[in-house]
């Protein structure tokens, strides 16, 4: 596809309403002409302005003056006939005049048609104007909030359902209690994906990215909506109000977990099939039970349940019907510890899970248990050791990557291995691994970004850092805020080979790259923002903050 011929599709191609194919051309001539995407960021920038300008309804005086009009009844009957099969009217009908002398007498050898545009034939145009013009307002979605006692304008696929939301991935966050969606690609601004009837409190998406389920804060049940705004049904809970805590998602997308809030306060864990049947509890009732993590092989779940002021590690079998207790603490010289992250060993011959115990922001242990295995659980750190910040991979046999001091510890997850260390330039203050498990990226005290490879030297990437990094799918990017602006590190075996500026983001609150890794969404207090992730655009989708994790789903 040539320039000139995306060019004629770029307005098409942000409303949405190009045919798929279509749509793919568009958007991999996007992919290697910097004009057509400068043009389209322009296009979206004049979106924004609109969207941003005050709206006015007209006085009833113009209402009428329009709609009551003799033109616009005209165009009415014209319109009427069409649909009968039968030739329109004119839209007016021209007022002929006399000529001056001089001029009947020159109409005998050649004849001068009348002025076509008359007073009707414009204000017949203004009306066709505002007509139109309305629509394209209607259609943009302009920004849902910020207004007050009118409901907010509604998009081509709004809260009636009317049409699904344009097919790709799209990115999913939570705002004054509302579900909105914003397709990837630069193609809009945010759409309502829940009805505005419902306020929204745990949601989740299902591992395919294909649907959402949340929970109506109003009547504690869990509906189910597909990511294209299609087909919202009600299928829980029957054994009391849905927690706010977020629905879990079984791997195999076949069960939904959550928590339920029963009779007195207390709340117990309840499993149901993805339809809503056989809605159960599967846990006892406790002070605060967690939001349940799945086994790889959706055949069991971990969670934790707080009852005397403590928290107890707890697994439960969809084979057996039964609930295990694998720790009556999260740490065993620590009552007041809490779990920090729990996840399931990669072995499901030999099921098991392992989590981090942290108290007063400090991890006091990283402990193991299987559920074969009998007595306490195995504690994988020193005792009395602690970690300013920890995480879990399941790749490579699985392994926690600790940080203490100045020292940055492998430490496997099973006690068959043994732990390595490396030196860090300086106490660790946030911690990162690839999906991969084969590279670390970490965040010192004095605000630097390093990379870091067992096997090689740790090398730095960006000074003035804050916040956590983010890795990309593949493992190849960073994404990471420093000093106002939101970067992406390219990942190399040795100092960072690019750096691309993806958007100016102060204060970001949350990053999240897209499935396929070509867009990231930013949240701060200016709104939610999507990067492209080559750098070339940045727009705006919404001029308010998300008030959840943002997550992606896959439409079409």
């Amino acid at each position: 596809m040539m320039c000139e011929q995306a060019e004629d599709f770029l307005s098409a191609y942000l409303d949405d309403m190009l045919e798929p194919d279509l749509r793919a051309d568009v958007s991999a001539h996007l992919d290697t002409c910097t004009e057509c995407r400068t043009e389209l960021a322009d296009y979206r920038r004049f979106d924004q302005v609109l969207a941003a300008a005050p709206r006015r309804a007209p006085s009833d005086e113009l209402h009428t003056r329009i709609f009551e009009s003799p033109e616009y009844a005209r165009l009415l009957r014209r319109l009427e006939r069409a649909e009968h099969g039968r030739a329109p009217l004119p839209l007016f009908v021209p007022r002929m005049r006399k000529a001056p002398a001089a001029q009947q007498v020159r109409s005998t050898t050649r004849h001068h048609s009348p002025p076509i545009w008359r007073s009707g034939a414009w204000r017949v145009a203004a009306v066709l104007a505002l007509v139109i013009g309305s629509a394209l307002l209607i259609k943009q979605g302009l920004l849902h909030s910020g207004t007050t006692g009118q409901e907010a304008p509604r998009t081509i696929a709004g809260p009636d359902g009317s049409a699904p939301l344009a097919a790709g991935p799209r990115a999913v966050y939570l705002h004054d209690g509302t579900l909105w969606s914003v397709l990837g690609s630069g193609a809009g601004l945010a759409q309502r994906l829940t009805p505005a009837s419902v306020r929204v409190d745990g949601w989740a998406v299902s591992p395919d990215g294909r649907l959402v389920a949340y929970v109506d804060a109003s009547s504690g049940r869990i509906h189910v909506i597909r990511s294209d705004h299609q087909s919202d049904q009600s299928i829980g809970s029957a054994g009391g109000l849905a927690m706010r805590a977020n629905p879990a998602w079984s791997p195999d997308g076949t069960h939904i977990a959550y928590v339920a809030r029963a009779a007195g306060g207390q709340t117990t864990l309840r499993l149901m099939n993805a339809d809503g049947s056989n809605d159960v509890a599967v846990g006892s009732l406790a002070e605060r039970t967690s939001t349940p993590v799945w086994s790889d092989d959706s055949l069991r779940l971990a969670y934790t349940q707080t009852s005397a002021g403590t928290q107890g590690v707890w697994s439960y079998s969809l084979d057996t019907k039964r609930s295990q207790q694998l720790a009556v603490q999260a740490d065993g010289a620590d009552a007041q510890a809490v779990v920090a992250e729990l996840a399931w060993l990669p072995d499901p011959q030999q099921p098991g899970v392992t989590w981090s115990a942290h108290d007063r922001a400090q991890t006091t242990g990283i402990f193991s248990a299987t559920l074969t295995g009998s007595g306490a659980p195995v504690r994988l750190t020193a005792s009395g050791a602690s970690y300013t910040a920890a995480e879990y991979t399941s790749a490579h046999g699985s392994a926690w990557l600790a940080a203490s001091a100045s020292t940055l510890s492998v430490i496997p997850a099973t006690t068959s291995g043994s732990a390595t260390s490396i030196t860090t330039v300086g106490a660790v203050r946030q911690v990162a691994v690839s999906p991969d498990g084969s590279t670390a990226a970490y965040v010192t005290e004095n605000d630097t970004l390093f990379i870091w490879s067992p096997g090689n030297a740790s090398y730095q990437a960006l000074s003035q850092v804050t916040g956590a990094p983010v890795w990309s799918p593949d493992s190849t990017y960073v994404a990471v805020q420093a000093n106002g602006s939101i970067l992406s590190v390219a990942i190399g075996q040795g100092p960072a080979a690019r750096v691309v500026h993806l958007a100016q983001s102060a204060g970001a609150t949350q990053l999240q790259w897209s499935p396929d890794g070509r867009e990231v969404a930013i949240a701060d207090s200016a709104g939610v923002t999507l990067a492209s992730a080559d750098g070339a655009l940045a727009w705006l989708v919404d001029a308010h903050a998300a008030e959840s994790p943002i997550a992606w789903t896959i439409s079409g």
